[in-house]
């Protein structure tokens, strides 16, 4: 019999146009990320890394790209091709983030009647100069618990003081992106603690913190590191449930040293 002559299946041209436009999204996917198109943020905890184009600069180069771009990206999503090549350049975080959740059972924050808890993440190294995670199905939790606190990886008190109104609005805008991550997060610590310790019933304030430890610089990989630091982010009062138009999740304002209220709009 001569194959030669046979025509293929269409198992075999369904493949063959796979690997054909795979050969093609790849390199496509890749390049156009580096020109603006998209969204600035998508979804709460995405890897988005998507720059807009300014307002009135669509012209029809910029269309083209919108449409490519469109196209890889809805292929990247549907097919979990996501890549996240800014974990390594150009700007690399300057500091390891890990979430704190604070439960307090009164409004009092200098003398309360009962101690607050303050429970760490388990995957917060103790020692963070030497440590190992094995492969486990805490990774889910680590990508959760990390995009939480990104806002951070990059904060000090030297860039507070340098410019506290991005920081204010920064961290405003991190937390009414985030509320409800934020809020399912805090609320499963408080589930947690109410499983294991039922008399203390349920807290009047949930605090996220972020806790950080600075990398050290270039040539000082010797050098001990420097002791984390701890950053206040956002606060969920389970009751009384908030009024009209206001989320659940009250950000931190580092100017004011103060919770804020969180309108559910920007005017």
């Amino acid at each position: 019999m001569d194959t030669a002559a046979q025509r293929p299946t269409v198992a075999q041209l369904v493949l063959g146009l796979f690997i054909s436009w795979q050969l093609l999204f790849l390199p496509a996917a890749n390049y156009l990320a580096f020109f603006p198109h998209g969204q600035a943020e998508e979804g709460e905890l995405s890897d988005s890394r998507g720059a807009p184009g300014e307002a009135g600069t669509a012209g029809a180069v910029q269309k083209a790209i919108h449409v490519a771009a469109g196209i890889t990206d809805a292929w990247t999503y549907l097919t979990g091709q996501v890549q996240a090549w800014w974990l390594f350049a150009p700007d690399v975080p300057r500091a390891s983030t890990f979430p704190i959740v604070e439960l307090r059972w009164d409004d009092d924050t200098e003398s309360p009647t009962v101690p607050p808890v303050r429970l760490r993440t388990i995957l917060e190294p103790s020692d963070p100069q030497a440590y190992f995670h094995p492969p486990s199905s805490f990774d889910r939790l680590f990508h959760y618990e990390a995009r939480l606190g990104l806002i951070f990886s990059n904060w000090n008190e030297q860039t507070l003081a340098q410019n506290p109104e991005y920081w204010r609005g920064a961290i405003k805008d991190r937390v009414r992106r985030q509320w409800r991550s934020t809020r399912a997060y805090l609320r499963w610590y408080v589930q947690y603690v109410q499983r294991e310790h039922p008399e203390l019933g349920p807290p009047k304030q949930v605090i996220l913190w972020i806790r950080f430890y600075p990398t050290p610089e270039p040539g000082q990989s010797s050098v001990p590191w420097r002791p984390p630091m701890e950053q206040p982010l956002a606060r969920w009062r389970p009751e009384p449930p908030p009024q009209p138009g206001v989320l659940p999740i009250e950000a931190y304002d580092p100017v004011a040293r103060c919770f804020v209220a969180l309108r559910a709009k920007e005017d």
